[in-house]
């Protein structure tokens, strides 16, 4: 019997082998797709800025534009912070088992990888900030940085954190789903490997009583 169990238990540990390493190529594929979307959003979103708040724009002036336009590129240059922040292996449940949550409801992006894909965005608040496009007042509630607990006041040391929803790319979306998917049958097929393991436990401590 135990080694029967025991075969079987090492079938499910390949198994779920396989669905980590599928699970690993999703997580590859979110934090490429969604660099690359927030490296592009940087442009996009200054220019939305810039053009929606003309009297700033004609006070600052050419010059002051021209170093704005410098320090996005120079954003877009250094993809590495954005890895770093989506890459943490307390994100992804194949890395370590948690509560995480990557189910992507309507506009609503899974709570998970919401705030670390916000931060990774929230790199651009100095560059606007220093030309006057963004308050600064952590006691401004549009200011461009992390909430307290109660979501409703910026702490002074808080990190640069862009505070409205942000728009996930289709790649990011369908990355994220496959992912979710095989986190689901990730856990089923951990919770059977935890019952065989207890099954061959308590198959070992009955042997042992029949031999006393």
């Amino acid at each position: 019997m135990t080694s029967k169990i025991e075969e079987q238990i090492k079938q499910k540990e390949e198994e779920i082998q396989a669905l980590f390493d599928k699970m690993e190529s999703q997580r590859q594929a979110f934090v490429g797709a969604a660099t690359t979307t927030i490296l592009g959003w940087y442009a996009e979103k200054a220019e939305e800025i810039v053009v929606s708040k003309p009297e700033i724009t004609k006070a600052v002036g050419a010059e002051a534009l021209q170093d704005l336009k410098r320090r996005i590129a120079q954003l877009q240059e250094d993809a590495a912070p954005i890895r770093e922040l989506l890459e943490d292996d307390r994100l992804w449940w194949h890395k370590k088992h948690a509560d995480q949550v990557y189910s992507y409801y309507g506009n609503r992006a899974p709570e998970t990888l919401d705030k670390p894909v916000r931060r990774a965005a929230g790199r651009l608040a100095a560059a606007l900030e220093r030309h006057g496009y963004l308050p600064t007042d952590h006691h401004d509630h549009n200011v461009w940085r992390e909430w307290d607990s109660s979501g409703n006041r910026h702490p002074l040391d808080a990190k640069p954190y862009y505070v409205y929803g942000f728009p996930w790319s289709g790649e990011m979306q369908a990355a994220i789903k496959a992912y979710e998917e095989l986190h689901l049958q990730a856990e089923l097929e951990t919770s059977d490997l935890t019952r065989l393991q207890a099954q061959k436990e308590t198959g070992e401590a009955k042997a042992i009583w029949d031999k006393a």
